[in-house]
């Protein structure tokens, strides 16, 4: 499995990562670690979901797959955060 095909993204979500570390325009400082992490989590979430559905999200071979893979990530998404919001709030 050829894993450089997510280094210039990854170099790209980085870089912005830096950026808005370094001159935050809206963002309150207090918040930059939590929008930062969120920013290089959505990443690595894409990266996980791609190499476990086969590559599917980065070809145009198996647009059905794709859409299975996304929707089930969607889900499975709005359910951890479902139960977060009921178990967190104790």
């Amino acid at each position: 499995m050829d894993l450089g095909i997510y280094v210039p993204f990854g170099l790209g979500v980085l870089a912005a990562a830096f950026l808005i570390w370094k001159y935050p325009q809206s963002v309150p400082r207090e918040r930059l670690p939590t929008v930062i992490g969120t920013f290089i989590g959505a990443y690595f979430l894409f990266v996980v979901l791609d190499i476990v559905s086969g590559r599917a999200l980065t070809t145009y071979d198996n647009i059905p797959k794709t859409v299975v893979v996304l929707a089930l990530a969607v889900v499975a998404l709005g359910l951890v955060n479902l139960a977060y919001r009921r178990l967190g709030s104790r």
